[in-house]
């Protein structure tokens, strides 16, 4: 998910300036929308907030400060791109995971809560720890609950997410 927002948005900045210089506030405005909402919703908020300051000059009209606000936008995305290269380097395989059909009961309520902490903090940190839970009670009682927490994730969901970790919480 975080690749595809990288990928997605490599030349984003560009795209926009040229709707604006080409009078096309109105596409620029849907660009800049679009940004606001994919990095509000991995926790990018200061390219959410450039995003949505570029999106409101454009629909009011103002070029030259959609423009100027673009420069902004354009440095912290990047930062955020730069972060996200990280993905693309090899995963540590030294220390595989056992499967573990009898996962620690005292042990998962605190992998949950530190998933939980994830979610609004880390998204790359939340997908890794679940990784190592899901390995953890590979064959459990909470498999099916651990790959929805996943799918929400996947999706951006982590309204949802956190719903179904406070489910398994009450199961415990």
């Amino acid at each position: 998910m975080l690749r595809n927002y990288r990928d997605r948005n490599l030349d984003v900045v560009e795209r926009i300036t040229t709707n604006i210089r080409n009078e096309e506030l109105a596409e620029a405005a849907h660009t800049a929308h679009s940004l606001k909402g994919s990095s509000g919703n991995i926790g990018a908020n200061q390219v959410h907030q450039y995003a949505a300051s570029v999106e409101q000059h454009c629909r009011n009209d103002q070029p030259a400060q959609a423009l100027d606000e673009l420069k902004n936008l354009r440095t912290t995305l990047q930062q955020v791109i730069d972060g996200l290269a990280q993905l693309d380097e090899p995963a540590d395989e030294s220390a595989p995971i056992e499967s573990n059909a009898n996962i620690d009961r005292d042990e998962l309520p605190n992998l949950l809560q530190q998933l939980e902490g994830y979610l609004d903090t880390d998204l790359r940190q939340a997908g890794a720890l679940l990784k190592d839970i899901q390995q953890k009670a590979k064959g459990t009682e909470f498999s099916h609950a651990l790959a929805e927490i996943e799918q929400a994730l996947n999706e951006f969901d982590i309204d949802t997410s956190k719903t179904i970790i406070g489910r398994i919480g009450q199961q415990m």
